[in-house]
């Protein structure tokens, strides 16, 4: 007599087997649709991508903060001496 879990991992596996097979038929018989649907997501997303990095920072005015920087020369040096002493 068989045990009762083996005949249920059998069956689990035979449905899973037929799911994917269905799966494997339904990708073989559409597949030009699904080509085309994925190019048509593909332009999308660059357009979207375009329009955000590329158009609306062209039309947006650059932020010019009022504050200059100044350089701190000493610290450069101290910084510039750090360095060739490790090497």
């Amino acid at each position: 007599m068989k045990n009762i879990k083996t005949v249920d991992i059998f069956e689990s596996l035979k449905t899973l087997f037929s799911k994917l097979k269905n799966t494997v038929w339904f990708l073989g018989i559409y597949s030009s649709l699904l080509l085309t649907l994925f190019i048509f997501l593909s332009f999308l997303l660059a357009g979207i991508v375009f329009y955000k990095y590329v158009y609306l920072v062209e039309k947006k005015e650059a932020i010019i903060s009022q504050d200059v920087i100044k350089f701190d020369n000493t610290a450069y040096q101290e910084i510039l001496e750090r360095f060739q002493l490790g090497e």
